[in-house]
């Protein structure tokens, strides 16, 4: 019995990552398309099978589309592997409207380096790692890139509201997602910090931070021309100059949501309103008194409802749920004398067989006997098989010989099976 090479053949965009995780996009509760949209991905400690195979830095993530090949720009926003949890971002070409969609998770490859890129993956994105990329100022307002114990920030300096600095797009979007740190450092030239999303005369909406080390203010303003409106109740975080935190604001279908978080990531107050006045933004500015800092500016595309993602159980490079090949048709016996194979050149993993005298029903060598295999692990390796091969006939009958081989592997190694030889009479 012989015919050529039988191997397992990998689907994985590239074999050399050990792991893949399927996750379903969730979009069945929005009526309505979205493209170029970035996805939120949450990974904690009840996705065991992610936290079991990624390194500890998290090197090897990356993101495909359905298709399982097709690479799609990922940021990591957070990365704890102590404590297991991830927060990653993906943009998806297209999420169809009221329905779902799935991507690809790959990871579990040591020697790969992390492609993570904030600036390939968001609408807009600017940590200032890279130096100054565009910022110009604003009326008589003056911005910098500087360095924060080693980390580069935007400090804005020089004159007070409206006077600041910005940094276009190269584009516009309408409904956003804007989530930024700030943190005030001194009260030269007044309290506030203060930043909008704008259009090209200078007209949006931001949030206003007031009163630092005091009696701590937040609020929505409207922005014409410059100009500063309150649009929205004051809320009254507890806030401390010389502390960073993260601001996320949103705006979609005339609803405008403001929340500050702490560096712990907890939040500490949210204020929400709605105006129609704008609806185009091209550009990221930064107003209110000095002097303040600003970091990790990140815009996305949004829409309520945000999809969801949920994540399924991890494949292997290769299948390993007992893929099995055997023959069509098989000769005919009355005596068995011998069961040997030979393995294909790249052959790395392991064979187990089970035998049969019909091609229905499977037998074993159970130690003593041979016996009905209920699973795949009721198997044998080729030497097992050909030292009790005789006794089938004994145990189980004649008829028509039929081998199953099964291809196992740890997920990397490649399984194949050239051929195999029976003697019998």
């Amino acid at each position: 019995v012989s015919g050529g090479s039988a191997s397992l053949v990998s689907d994985f965009f590239d074999t050399g990552w050990a792991y893949r995780m399927p996750l379903t996009v969730d979009n069945t509760g929005n009526p309505s398309s979205l493209a170029q949209y970035q996805v939120k991905i949450v990974l904690d400690s009840s996705v065991m099978d992610f936290w079991n195979g990624i390194e500890s830095d998290g090197r090897s993530i990356r993101l495909t589309d359905g298709d399982g090949s097709t690479l799609l720009d990922y940021f990591v926003d957070a990365f704890d592997y102590g404590a297991e949890n991830a927060e990653i971002y993906v943009e998806l070409p297209s999420i169809p409207a009221a329905a779902s969609t799935n991507v690809y998770l790959y990871y579990g490859n040591a020697s790969s380096s992390s492609l993570s890129s904030g600036s390939a993956t968001f609408f807009f994105y600017d940590d200032f790692e890279s130096g100054d990329l565009g910022w110009q100022t604003y009326l008589s307002g003056s911005v910098a890139v500087i360095d924060d114990g080693g980390n580069a920030v935007l400090r804005k300096f020089n004159q007070s509201d409206a006077n600041g600095g910005y940094r276009d797009f190269g584009g516009s979007i309408a409904s956003f997602e804007t989530l930024f740190r700030t943190k005030r450092v001194n009260f030269t030239g007044g309290g506030a910090n203060r930043y909008a999303l704008e259009d090209a005369t200078f007209s949006g909406y931001g949030p206003q931070l007031n009163s630092f080390d005091g009696s701590s203010t937040m609020l929505i303003e409207e922005r014409n021309g410059g100009s500063a409106s309150t649009i929205s109740s004051t809320v009254y975080p507890l806030l401390s100059s010389n502390l960073w935190y993260t601001l996320h604001l949103r705006y979609y279908s005339n609803n405008i949501e403001l929340e500050i978080y702490d560096e712990g990531g907890s939040q500490l107050e949210s204020v929400s309103t709605t105006d129609a006045t704008y609806s185009s933004f091209s550009r990221f500015v930064v107003h209110g008194g000095y002097e303040f800092y600003t970091d990790d500016i990140r815009v996305r595309r949004y829409s309520s409802p945000d999809p969801s993602v949920t994540a399924g159980v991890a494949e292997t490079t290769l299948p390993s749920n007992g893929p099995s090949i055997f023959p069509a048709s098989g000769p005919g016996y009355t005596e068995l004398y011998g069961f040997e194979h030979e393995t294909g050149a790249s052959h790395q993993g392991l064979l187990a067989y089970q035998v049969s005298n019909d091609g229905l029903s499977w037998y074993w060598w159970n130690g003593s006997s041979w016996t009905e295999a209920m699973e795949s692990s009721d198997s044998n390796d080729v030497a097992e098989i050909n030292d009790n091969i005789a006794q089938f006939v004994t145990d189980v009958g004649t008829g028509n010989f039929y081998f199953r081989a099964y291809l196992l592997s740890d997920g990397i190694q490649a399984v194949e099976l050239d051929s195999v030889e029976l003697l019998y009479r």
